[in-house]
């Protein structure tokens, strides 16, 4: 990062530059724009600003909609099933922190987080899995921190403040930290600075049609950089607000290497979706069917125990015929 003053007609680039991406942004993206907005954010990539921390996240859960991987209702018995795609050629999209040809494992520090990002739909079976550290080596990531909640107001603990529609603790004290380490740049450097972050989290808190990739090219190009281009390549995760759940949650992605060292799984639990929020509902209704907490890591197999469903074998018949629910 760069702590020198910039001259006045190098913010106004700079401001031209982010008004141009943000006004891109608001539409949808296309193959035919790809280019011009990677020039656009290479330029402002060299007026970067950002936090690092260090942190040891004890517990991350993930989501899994098996059809998703298998094809159809099918029980997940391949623990590598359960993480990010092993082979990166297979990417062939732009992901929320991905570029296409680029895996990442994707987790989240609330189980009902993971739900709503995924959003399973009713007749689904999920597998949840839950992700624990083998040690206390912390990873170090970059936090996305601008952007907040806007449903309920935030007290300020030590002065009494309230601040209006903020929620997110966490973030919130990431972005006064940020603003205590750059409280004395000079002025242009410091509003140029504080207009970059804005966008950085502008970005990876769009909310996006997912059906067409291009419009994560912001993020994913922004989490390449991260992993990739600052503190040497050592950048081991990015810790970002979840879209889905208005920014009250996070989520982390995390480079595949660096999950392998410090992740373990511990527990498989196995659902079937009965109720989602797709017809008004406020939330997911699932029934439990297993859960496993016995693995064989040499082979990568989920040991499921099957004379220990939740449900009796009159309900796994109904959903096998119902719904190809399979858990042979």
């Amino acid at each position: 990062m760069i702590h020198r003053e910039i001259s006045e007609y190098e913010l106004f680039l700079n401001k031209k530059n982010i008004y141009i991406l943000k006004e891109l942004s608001n539409n949808e993206i296309t193959s035919e724009n790809e280019r011009f907005i990677i020039t656009l954010l290479d330029k402002l990539f060299i007026y970067f600003f950002y936090c690092k921390h260090e942190y040891s996240f004890e517990k991350i859960y993930r989501i899994t909609i098996n059809k998703n991987i298998l094809n159809s209702n099918k029980r997940i018995k391949d623990i590598r099933n359960l993480k990010y795609p092993p082979n990166s050629n297979s990417v062939t999209k732009y992901g929320r922190c991905n570029l296409p040809k680029q895996s990442i494992f994707y987790g989240s520090l609330m189980q009902m987080t993971s739900l709503n990002e995924l959003k399973p739909r009713v007749g689904d079976l999920i597998t949840e899995s839950t992700w624990v550290t083998k040690s206390k080596k912390s990873l170090i990531y970059i936090p996305i921190f601008s952007n907040q909640p806007t449903n309920e107001p935030f007290i300020n603990k030590e002065t009494g403040e309230i601040i209006e529609r903020l929620t997110n603790l966490r973030t919130y004290e990431m972005d006064m930290i940020f603003k205590n380490q750059t409280k004395d740049y000079p002025k242009n450097l410091k509003e140029l600075c504080y207009l970059i972050v804005e966008f950085i989290a502008d970005c990876f808190s769009k909310k996006v049609n997912s059906n067409n990739h291009w419009n994560y090219i912001f993020s994913a190009y922004l989490a390449d950089k991260f992993f990739n281009k600052l503190e040497d390549g050592k950048v081991d995760a990015i810790y970002y607000p979840s879209v889905q759940d208005e920014l009250n949650s996070e989520n982390l992605a995390i480079k595949p290497k660096v999950f392998e060292e410090l992740y373990i799984l511990s527990e498989v639990r196995e659902s079937f979706v009965t109720e989602d929020p797709s017809d008004g509902r406020q939330g997911y209704y699932m029934q439990g069917i297993a859960d496993c907490k016995i693995f064989d890591f040499g082979n990568n197999e989920i040991l499921w125990e099957y004379n220990k469903n939740f449900q009796s074998n009159e309900t796994i018949q109904f959903l096998k015929r119902n719904y190809g629910v399979d858990l042979d």
